[in-house]
């Protein structure tokens, strides 16, 4: 049954970013680290679909996995527009310490998902891994609401502080060609 609720939200969940492959693939040649499209599933985001980054260096493939919505950028991004209510729905019960960058206090998260909506992206770093640097923005559908993600990772010696402003531009814009809003140059 839990195959076919995936297949079932997978199905739906591709039609507001139908033909996402080139824009991943353009992401992940501008920035040379792995991209990713993920969509909620409860408390956890469900990876999808992975280009994988031009660095000889690379994480493995994230395709099927899922990982908690406060530790991670995919997460936070999945989450931060959602009303309150069902923030907290998709809040795990409790917010595990996966490093010691964690955030385990629903106050700091709703503070982090408040800088989020503000920005218009999230960002995980070494919060979900030690040593992954990760950098999400939100997929729309035609209504507006937050439908998927898209995200580069990659290891945070490479996606350091200097590159957080110029990779976050770049998965924003991508974010709104995925979402029919924008182009992605």
């Amino acid at each position: 049954m839990g195959l076919v609720r995936l297949a079932g939200q997978v199905s739906a969940a591709r039609q507001p970013y139908s033909g996402s492959v080139a824009v991943t693939r353009a992401l992940s040649a501008a920035v040379g680290e792995t991209v990713n499209i993920a969509v909620l599933d409860g408390d956890q985001a469900v990876y999808l679909d992975q280009v994988a980054g031009t660095n000889v260096m690379s994480f493995r493939s994230w395709l099927g996995q899922r990982v908690p919505t406060h530790a991670s950028a995919t997460g936070k991004a999945l989450t931060a527009w959602l009303s309150p209510d069902r923030r907290a729905a998709a809040r795990p019960r409790t917010l595990l310490r996966l490093t010691e960058r964690t955030i385990t206090s629903v106050r700091e998260l709703e503070a982090e998902l408040g800088r989020v909506r503000r920005d218009g992206y999230s960002m995980a770093i070494e919060e979900l891994e030690v040593g992954l640097a990760a950098i999400a923005a939100p997929v729309r559908d035609s209504h507006g609401e937050v439908v998927a993600t898209v995200a580069v990772s990659g290891p945070s010696f490479r996606i350091t502080p200097e590159r957080y402003d110029q990779i976050a531009t770049q998965v924003v814009a991508a974010a709104a060609q995925l979402s029919g809003t924008g182009d992605f140059a």
